[in-house]
């Protein structure tokens, strides 16, 4: 489990950031420019492409961790 913000006008970055470390699960925030919105909240197409592309980037880490854990459990 991994917490993020999907960036717009009613997100909260620090609440995010906040609710990963009172659970104690990773916060992936990938923080990108010149992100618009097609409805003043939702990210427009191309926004989301790039937003999720730095977050993909940014999760693989966490994943690899997750990943080799498991199977360290195994």
């Amino acid at each position: 489990l991994v917490i993020t913000v999907v960036p717009s006008q009613y997100a909260s970055p620090r609440v995010g950031k906040e609710i990963a470390e009172t659970l104690g699960l990773p916060f992936v925030l990938p923080r990108i420019g010149n992100l618009t919105t097609y409805d003043g909240s939702h990210l427009s197409l191309r926004s989301a492409e790039r937003w999720t592309k730095a977050f993909v980037r940014e999760f693989e880490p966490v994943l690899d961790r997750c990943m080799s854990e498991g199977s360290a459990a195994s």
